[in-house]
């Protein structure tokens, strides 16, 4: 046993879901009300409204977190010593980049399948200077397509870890 885990799994848990890149700003309330939004409220946005809230706030400083929740769930285990992987679809996009790249500096082992074309989902975190929060994210339309991963994953790991959500929306016919 490694620190308590079982050694006899290829991993002690595997997720898979939609990567989304989490983007936190720290603004002033008066952008929320540029861009028409309510501190302490979360709003689903298109690509078109991330890109202009992203582009307005260009020279604002930005911290970047891998994120989705099967994908902080992995890397929460990873933190606390499991050997973890996860399975995903990105962008071939900067977000894309970055959501790679936070995931590894966690520890975790990725499976990130690049969709060309295609834009990694955001959640952007604004921060009050109360500590306010307000979440518009962009979850991309279905860019899994007909992406295939290992049949029977699941068998190389002691737990896996998905959202119900992810099967209904993107492999209907396959729950």
């Amino acid at each position: 046993m490694r620190d308590g885990m079982n050694t006899e799994k290829e991993y002690d848990i595997i997720g898979i879901g939609n990567p989304l890149l989490d983007i936190i700003i720290e603004v002033e309330e008066a952008v929320l009300l540029m861009h028409g939004l309510k501190k302490g409220e979360m709003h689903l946005v298109d690509s078109a409204q991330s890109q202009s809230i992203l582009e307005s706030l260009e020279e604002h400083t930005k911290t970047y977190i891998s994120g989705g929740s099967a994908g902080n769930t992995v890397t929460g285990a990873t933190l606390l010593g499991a050997r973890g992987l996860f399975l995903g679809v990105i962008g071939d996009d900067l977000h894309g980049d970055a959501y790679e790249e936070e995931m590894q500096r966690g520890g975790v082992i990725t499976n990130l399948l690049r969709h060309e074309g295609a834009e990694t989902g955001c959640a952007i975190t604004f921060v009050t200077p109360d500590g306010g929060r307000l979440l518009p994210a962009w979850v991309p339309p279905n860019i899994w397509g007909s992406t295939t991963f290992p049949r029977r994953i699941y068998e190389k790991a002691r737990f896996f870890i998905s959202k119900a959500t992810f099967w209904k929306m993107y492999l209907p016919g396959r729950q």
